[in-house]
């Protein structure tokens, strides 16, 4: 029986389009158009995406395609990395690593050491404000048991209502705990300018010490560092850098020191 030669994929094949291409699976296979050897696949339609120019249109079931197309096929789905692409591309997150790895750390310190600020900001404002309205005076120390003035301002602080006037010392008796903090991080620093290991807010809002609160990553990287000043007054205010050296200044204008 004369059969003849492989024409173009029919325009009704080529608009299907199939979800995803699996590898041919082999049922049989004849041969024909002068000893071209063609294989029959199951679903046809898994080919017809890579545009297969050697369907047989006269076969009553024209799914065939050549040696040689079925040979690019299962190259194609079965391509890996070679050794070289492989160790070309460890090279270059190798280097992408390393190169962003200092950048995060130095990222996350800064963050660290500035949300440790905020904290003793936002106590030293809650004892401020309580001090205005509740008329009293309010002492916020440094606390290494949570309950009484001892310790360093790293090792966390209290909040407390003076109403023994002792100041110095909390009575635990008269004078009732407003705030607890932990303290900073183990390994980072925190010192206060004054010298003292409390800041008394009277019932007028006033301070008793005026200074800065210094505060210090565990690299001691004066860039990472932030300070907290604190004026007579009462009010506060972040450190700024007014010389654009990239370090923070204390209340007198002195670039940090950790």
């Amino acid at each position: 029986m004369h059969i003849r030669k492989p024409l173009f994929i029919a325009k009704r094949l080529l608009a299907r389009k199939p979800d995803s291409i699996k590898k041919p699976i082999i049922i049989k296979k004849i041969n024909c158009c002068k000893s071209l050897t063609y294989y029959y696949t199951r679903d046809c339609e898994q080919v017809c995406k890579f545009r297969c120019e050697h369907l047989l249109s006269t076969h009553k079931n024209p799914n065939f395609i050549s040696r040689r197309f079925y040979k690019q096929v299962t190259k194609m789905s079965s391509r890996g990395f070679t050794l070289i692409e492989l160790l070309i591309t460890i090279s270059v997150a190798s280097i992408i690593g390393s190169m962003a790895i200092p950048s995060y750390t130095a990222s996350l310190e800064r963050n660290r050491v500035q949300t440790e600020r905020d904290e003793l900001t936002s106590h030293l404002r809650l004892a401020r404000s309580t001090a205005i309205s509740n008329n009293a005076s309010i002492v916020i120390c440094s606390s290494n048991d949570k309950t009484s003035c001892s310790g360093s301002w790293k090792d966390g602080w209290i909040i407390f209502t003076d109403n023994d006037s002792s100041i110095a010392t909390r009575n635990v008796l008269t004078d009732p705990l407003l705030k607890v903090s932990d303290g900073i991080n183990s390994t980072h620093f925190l010192s206060w300018s004054n010298g003292s290991d409390q800041v008394v807010f009277l019932n007028n809002g006033y301070a008793n010490a005026s200074g800065t609160f210094t505060f210090c990553g565990a690299s001691k990287n004066t860039q990472y560092a932030r300070s907290l000043v604190i004026y007579a007054t009462g009010s506060m205010r972040p450190g700024i850098d007014t010389n654009n050296n990239g370090i923070a200044e204390n209340m007198n204008g002195g670039d940090l020191t950790c």
